[in-house]
């Protein structure tokens, strides 16, 4: 059978410098909601780490999903 694959836009909260930040990035994902992303979608997180920390930052990475804003099925996967 199946699954979806969703396009989702996300509030994220992240931590930089002491500093809590939050705002809005896309996903890519087989998962619907924000807790089945962070823990079972490595993959995806590791897109966001990517994407606010980049490469050189030596720090605690630390993201947290807040919430789903947009989920839109852009496919299904072949197993």
């Amino acid at each position: 059978m199946p699954k979806p694959i969703y396009y989702l836009t996300a509030t994220i909260s992240y931590l930089r410098n002491k500093v809590k930040h939050k705002r809005e990035e896309w996903i890519v994902t087989t998962h619907e909601t924000a807790r089945e992303i962070m823990v079972s979608d490595p993959k995806a997180m590791q897109s966001l780490y990517d994407r606010v920390y980049g490469n050189a930052y030596k720090g605690i990475k630390n993201i947290v999903i807040v919430k789903i804003n947009e989920r839109k099925e852009i496919g299904k996967t072949n197993w």
